[in-house]
């Protein structure tokens, strides 16, 4: 098991045996900074799974995308649709040669954006 999946499973042990009753903080058990580390990364999963359940169904605007992007520290036009102009520039940088790399800073997607539009014309 990796190091942060071994967290979350030792993150809701902790959790759960709080709720049961079977880990007593008063009696050190376990430390009061366990238990917030524990509380915190059990926040984060109820997070991801939320986003997993909620978000992938939710049609986000594509300004709302590029928030969420941001905030993720994605390229800003990650998963955005791209403009007839934006797809007839790509198509110009790609015959004269240009490298991936330089077209997703230039057009703020991801590399693997960038082939998949490119796959797809």
């Amino acid at each position: 098991m990796n190091g942060n999946i071994m967290k979350k499973h030792e993150s809701i042990k902790v959790l759960v045996g709080l709720a049961n009753g079977e880990i007593r903080v008063r009696n050190n058990s376990v430390s009061s900074k366990k238990i917030i580390r524990a509380m915190s990364i059990c926040e984060q999963l109820i997070i991801e799974l939320f986003e997993q359940v909620y978000v992938s169904k939710i049609k986000l605007s594509d300004d709302n995308k590029r928030a969420r992007n941001i905030l993720k520290g994605l390229p800003r036009d990650t998963g955005v649709r791209w403009s007839p102009e934006a797809k007839e520039k790509l198509l110009e940088l790609y015959e004269s040669g240009e490298d991936v790399e330089k077209m997703a800073k230039f057009f703020n997607r991801t590399p693997k954006g960038i082939e998949y539009q490119l796959e797809n014309f």
